[in-house]
């Protein structure tokens, strides 16, 4: 029973210290995947934005986070990655947002396909 404590200690510990670690950079090469761009990707209905650390407003850290992510026909964001990232947790509350972002998948000869996109997150302190 210690060692589940334990165990679960260090996750959270883990989590709360170093949540880059959670976050993944993208290397899969997109050869094989349809990616588009958003004139022609699923209709976005909801984009939540990320939340702005604390440690990212001290240290003035602003810039853009671009995100890849599976835009599966099952209408869910899967598979997402870091193109580009940024400092203090910002990359990380990217990617959380992009999960929960709401769409219409696309279309091809009346089938819903699965699609890879960029997602763009903008931070600015002014």
């Amino acid at each position: 029973m210690m060692k589940i404590h334990l165990l679960v200690f260090t996750f959270i510990l883990v989590t709360c210290i170093c949540p880059a670690a959670f976050s993944q950079k993208c290397t899969e090469k997109v050869s094989n995947v349809i990616v588009v761009t958003n004139a022609y990707g699923p209709k976005i209905i909801s984009k939540p934005e990320p939340e702005y650390t604390e440690e990212a407003r001290r240290h003035g850290t602003m810039g853009t986070v671009v995100l890849r992510g599976l835009f599966h026909r099952s209408g869910k964001v899967m598979n997402v990655c870091w193109v580009t990232s940024l400092p203090d947790g910002l990359t990380e509350n990217a990617i959380k947002a992009a999960y929960q972002i709401t769409f219409e998948p696309v279309t091809k000869n009346g089938e819903k396909i699965s699609v890879k996109r960029f997602i763009e997150y903008n931070f600015s302190l002014y």
